[in-house]
């Protein structure tokens, strides 16, 4: 597959840039919802921002989406996606939204995800970004695999170089 850089974006409703990667893609069937995919970092604000304004845009669902391939419980999860929706969103839009918790390989989890989704929005890094690799291994592993467009949040505090 080919990647397709289309641009780095502001992204003030999330606080931080995007970059967006093969924008003209289509999930299935056009996409039916927006994927928020985060972890217990400090970028997941700004990822679940970006994506909830995005499906607001595209009149879709919201599905916040957690993969992990260690040793976290079902419930530690759930509460972080609860914990991060309702303090992020407001209640209704909170409630209204899908969850979806992937014990899994993130990147074999979030590719599979992409294939019915509108966007899939991720963070550029959840650990271990330096400025000669802005990347983390998830966001560069997806970048040109996904059936959808790829928006990667990158903190504004750090250059964007995809």
């Amino acid at each position: 597959m080919t990647m397709m850089l289309q641009s780095v974006i502001d992204a003030p409703d999330a606080g931080s840039e995007v970059v967006m990667y093969d924008p003209e893609r289509r999930g299935g069937a056009g996409g039916s919802f927006v994927v928020a995919a985060v972890d217990a970092d400090d970028s997941a604000a700004a990822v679940l921002s970006y994506a909830a304004a995005r499906a607001r845009e595209l009149g879709v669902c919201l599905r916040v989406a957690h993969a992990w391939s260690g040793d976290e419980r079902l419930p530690e999860v759930d509460l972080l996606l609860s914990s991060l929706l309702y303090d992020c969103l407001p209640a209704a839009e909170a409630a209204g939204a899908e969850r979806a918790i992937l014990h899994d390989d993130p990147v074999a989890a979030l590719t599979a995800v992409s294939r019915d989704a509108a966007l899939l929005v991720v963070s550029a890094s959840s650990s271990g970004a330096s400025d000669k690799r802005p990347l983390g291994d998830t966001a560069r592993a997806l970048a040109g695999h996904t059936a959808c467009p790829l928006a990667v949040v990158v903190p504004a505090a750090r250059e964007p170089q995809p």
